[in-house]
């Protein structure tokens, strides 16, 4: 086996191999996502819509042959376009076009974005990018117009602990317009109306620090230490939303159907996925994932297709050793199967997964970008 660093070079599932920064071919921040609901804005930072994370020659269920492997880096969390382009975050902000064998890099101080540490990624509606910095240069919230070049902050009032190096965690976006910015360690989640002026404080009520956010209509979701919390219609008090979330979520996502899943890291006897059925007050386990990868985190991404299914890079709780497999939740299943078996070790920790909008999943492990084989 061919090392690249300390990132394993790897054969991609079936005796296909892949090689290093050929055609052929993480352990993040927290594993904080930030989701647009796909059924309402028809876009999100681990996805499209779901509409079309299907086949793209097909038009049916999404299905994987194989991976893939390309040079460069996407980063720890990857949004897609409508067109297939990907965008994703490292030390800099990079994309992977349809069709390339490389990522290439789209926000670094050249191009305004004052910072090597972006920490979440999304895309509107319209096309504009959106990234969260810190832990050098100048944290923000950086914002890239759609058909320029050029990244600069958006807003004002985030000032003095609320720009702790580091510190930022999460973002979102609602139909509206309006952007939301959670933290790792401070409690809220703030609001910028309308994309300009002045960051306040959303809702009230003892929220905690917010890893993960998602909207739906005008609804606003977040997840903390203590489970998931909503704000209906935008305003008001956060209230907990169901029974029997364990907590310390690090990522939220609606499937097209309605229903909410999320990731957490809840210690070794409770990390793992939980579903929350639309119209149901109980959270639900969604069994079969290793406990550790979840709980490390080094997985925390999920895509759905436009059937419903689920899509994840972990292990089976009873896997065969330390590599990875493609994890398959169909729809209505409370229990993830093996879709395809990996090479990817555990060390590679993968953590962002998307659909590139052309029957693709794009996946990051460690320094590997892989693109799947519909």
């Amino acid at each position: 086996m061919i090392r690249m660093g300390w990132v394993s070079c790897a054969l991609l599932a079936a005796g296909l191999w892949a090689g290093c920064g050929g055609s052929g071919g993480d352990d993040d921040d927290d594993g904080g996502n930030t989701v647009v609901d796909a059924a309402v804005t028809g876009d999100g930072s681990t996805g499209v819509d779901g509409a079309v994370m299907v086949d793209g020659s097909t038009g049916g269920p999404l299905t994987v042959s194989g991976f893939d492997m390309f040079s460069g880096t996407l980063g720890y969390h990857i949004t897609c376009d409508p067109a297939g382009t990907c965008y994703g975050h490292s030390t800099t902000v990079n994309q992977l076009a349809p069709g390339a064998t490389t990522t290439t890099i789209i926000g670094n101080p050249t191009s305004g974005l004052v910072s090597n540490s972006p920490s979440s990624i999304l895309r509107d509606s319209a096309g504009n990018l959106y990234t969260n910095v810190g832990c050098s240069g100048t944290p923000g919230v950086y914002k890239r117009p759609a058909g320029t070049t050029t990244w600069a902050t958006v807003g004002t009032g985030l000032t003095g602990s609320n720009l702790t190096a580091c510190n930022f965690d999460t973002i979102g976006i609602d139909p509206g317009g309006n952007l939301y910015i959670g933290f790792a360690s401070l409690p809220g989640l703030f609001k910028l109306t309308g994309g300009t002026g002045a960051w306040t404080d959303s809702g009230t009520g003892a929220n905690r620090a917010v890893r993960a956010t998602a909207t739906r209509g005008n609804d606003v979701f977040i997840g903390d230490s203590d489970g998931v919390k909503v704000l209906t219609g935008g305003a008001g008090a956060w209230t907990a939303l169901g029974t029997g979330n364990p907590g310390n979520v690090l990522h939220l996502r609606f499937d097209g159907a309605g229903n909410l899943y999320t990731v957490n890291s809840a210690g070794i006897d409770l990390a793992g996925v939980y579903k929350l059925a639309a119209g149901t007050t109980t959270w639900v386990e969604m069994t079969n994932l290793d406990r550790f990868d979840v709980n490390s985190p080094r997985v925390s991404n999920i895509a759905f297709d436009a059937m419903n299914n689920g899509w994840m890079i972990a292990r089976p709780t009873v896997n065969t050793g330390s590599n990875y497999s493609l994890m398959k939740l169909p729809a209505g299943a409370t229990a993830w199967t093996v879709a395809l078996a990996l090479t990817v070790t555990v060390n590679d920790t993968c953590v962002a997964l998307a659909s590139d909008n052309n029957g693709h999943l794009v996946a990051q492990c460690g320094n590997m970008v892989l693109r799947s084989r519909p």
